[in-house]
């Protein structure tokens, strides 16, 4: 948090300043082509850097889109790299764009513009970035989608009379699972055991990131809600 507070958050706010004091006091722009091409060497070093942030993520956690991955990742140092790297290449074209539109009108206020879109982008990534770090740190549970097919999964089990409770929280790129429910009869506690242990196992299977699994047989005579 403190890092997206700094990088992003008085970066932006630095960003935006120096745009509206240029706005304010339409200062001329200077050497345009040289900014322009510096921009452009810049966007795309930015460009092979976002890249390489990306290629760091596993497949299989990026194959439903960044925004998904960003809500669903428990690793900040990797979620603030790729964050930094996508502000600065959204900075770089926003800052492409307003010089561009700059020099071809002869209005130097475009680019004072650019510079405060590019403070709005960083500040709103500093949000975003802290919004999600803020999870991890006072703790969040996992997405809808994989508690309700982890909850269909455990019902469906023949073992399994009712599912009293199921919890479900993220543990950086892994999950903790506390699961409560009725298991049909069984002839001994050995045999309980053995389903326990059996339901847990095939749990981890079908869902590898379930990496602690904490199951609690519950007896009807306990309620609908036992403690």
């Amino acid at each position: 948090m403190l890092v997206a507070l700094q990088i992003f958050l008085i970066g932006g706010v630095v960003s935006a300043a120096v745009g509206g004091w240029h706005l304010l006091n339409r200062s001329p722009l200077q050497h345009p082509y040289a900014v322009i091409g510096v921009l452009c060497a810049s966007g795309l070093i930015e460009a092979f850097a976002l890249k390489a942030s990306i290629g760091t993520i596993k497949p299989r956690r990026r194959k439903h889109g960044l925004l998904h991955w960003f809500r669903e990742s428990g690793k900040p140092e990797v979620m603030l790299s790729v964050g930094e790297d996508a502000a600065a290449l959204a900075g770089v074209a926003i800052s492409l764009l307003a010089v561009s539109i700059a020099v071809l009108t002869g209005n130097a206020a475009y680019d004072a513009l650019g510079g405060i879109g590019v403070g709005l982008v960083l500040m709103g990534t500093a949000f975003f970035a802290m919004h999600e770090i803020k999870s991890l740190l006072v703790g969040e549970s996992a997405h809808a989608d994989t508690r309700n097919a982890m909850y269909d999964w455990i019902a469906s089990r023949s073992e399994v009379t009712r599912v009293v409770s199921l919890v479900v929280l993220k543990w950086a790129d892994d999950l903790v699972v506390a699961i409560q429910a009725e298991l049909e009869p069984q002839c001994s506690a050995d045999d309980l055991v053995r389903t326990i242990n059996s339901i847990e196992n095939d749990l981890r299977a079908q869902f590898p990131t379930a990496r602690w699994i904490y199951f609690e047989p519950e007896l009807r005579e306990h309620g609908s809600h036992p403690l």
